[in-house]
């Protein structure tokens, strides 16, 4: 595969295990007005934020969530009592091990997310990083 084939292996990577988490937390915290109960403060100002400085006009967003990344997923999920919800739905118990997991991921989210081309051995490193999250999820 060519340099540009590569990238988009790693980005249908990233697409799958990002969207796999939204969907995840859609089905979790199904309580009425979630997105302000149960979403940190913090990311609910940097979306709104997002959505302010620089909208999506080409594509329709379901709901806010859609302007989050690997790494504020991973925060609304281990948020406040939120952890307990999600433990029926994931195949890691441990919080920190989870949370550490997709911290190793987040580099390499960057790199896909602002198209920086990555080499072989950061490809693998890709390949490992969002297998592992596919795996902590049911």
């Amino acid at each position: 595969l060519n340099s540009t084939e590569k990238m988009a292996v790693a980005y249908a990577q990233l697409y799958l295990t990002e969207n796999a988490l939204r969907d995840l937390i859609r089905r979790v915290l199904i309580e009425a007005n979630w997105w302000s109960k149960r979403v940190p403060n913090g990311i609910q100002t940097e979306v709104q934020t997002t959505i302010a400085n620089t909208p999506y006009h080409a594509a329709k967003r379901k709901d806010e969530l859609e302007y989050t990344h690997l790494g504020q997923l991973k925060e609304i999920i281990i948020n406040g009592k939120n952890w307990t919800d999600f433990l029926p739905h994931l195949n890691e118990r441990d919080k920190n091990s989870f949370s550490a997991t997709i911290n190793k991921a987040i580099p390499s989210r960057n790199s896909i997310g602002h198209c920086i081309p990555l080499n072989a051995s950061d490809l693998k490193v890709v390949d490992v990083r969002f297998q592992d999250i596919q795996k902590m999820l049911k």
